[in-house]
């Protein structure tokens, strides 16, 4: 937008023409197993709370991203040995 009211002339400078973005490299922690199995203990009374709880540990566990998750519906899981998902 910046560029095509610089174009159009609207306005007289790119206010961002010396902005350089800088890239600062961060590592990442993962959780050990001990941290989380003590996730799973947690016991939250909150549905919504517990929801989000069993999404996390769900995608700790099976690497799924946020989208996937979305996207699934109970059609899209499969019974366990016990018959519960």
């Amino acid at each position: 937008m910046i560029t095509l009211a610089y174009d159009i002339e609207w306005i007289n400078q790119d206010p961002f023409r010396k902005f350089k973005q800088k890239l600062e490299p961060f590592n990442r922690g993962h959780l050990t197993g001990k941290e989380l199995e003590l996730l799973e203990d947690v016991k939250l009374s909150s549905i919504r709370l517990k929801t989000v709880k069993h999404l996390f540990v769900f995608s700790c566990y099976t690497g799924i991203s946020d989208i996937d998750k979305m996207l699934l519906t109970k059609d899209s899981l499969v019974l366990g040995s016990n018959n519960s998902y």
